[in-house]
């Protein structure tokens, strides 16, 4: 694979004679959130991993994304209230994340069919074909029998 360094050519020249590109805009801002949030969020995430697993709540899909707003919303409420005995503020945070991410999955996933082929593997109907014919959800599906 070959990348490219992108540049706008607007660049900045420092006393010292470092170049550097001006343009910031439409560029994420990582710097700009605070260390100690990203830290407690990260330790928010070691401490669902032990009780959990590691990525256990990437397998949420469908209703089980609601957990997700329920337990944000809980944690604000508790976070509102002044509770210190967890987390509840960066608990409220990662829940809302999360819930964005799945749900933008989701909206992706939507518009594929999955199907079992003979491996046992899970293949998006788009990328299946029988006897070299694409093959229309819906229609395989009318037409399926168990």
């Amino acid at each position: 694979m070959t990348y490219e360094t992108k540049n706008s050519w607007d660049n900045i020249t420092y006393s010292s004679g470092f170049v550097r590109e001006n343009k910031t805009d439409n560029k994420p801002r990582y710097d700009l959130i605070p260390r100690d949030v990203l830290k407690r969020l990260a330790e928010l995430y070691a401490r669902g991993a032990k009780v959990y697993w590691d990525r256990n709540w990437e397998q949420a899909r469908g209703g089980e994304l609601d957990t997700f707003k329920q337990s944000a919303f809980r944690h604000f409420m508790q976070w509102q209230n002044w509770e210190t005995d967890e987390d509840h503020w960066v608990a409220a945070i990662w829940n809302v994340m999360w819930w964005e991410h799945l749900n933008e999955i989701e909206k992706k996933e939507k518009g594929s069919f999955w199907v079992v082929n003979k491996g046992w593997r899970l293949i998006p109907v788009k990328e299946w074909e029988y006897d070299g014919w694409p093959i229309d959800p819906y229609t395989w599906m009318d037409n399926w029998r168990v």
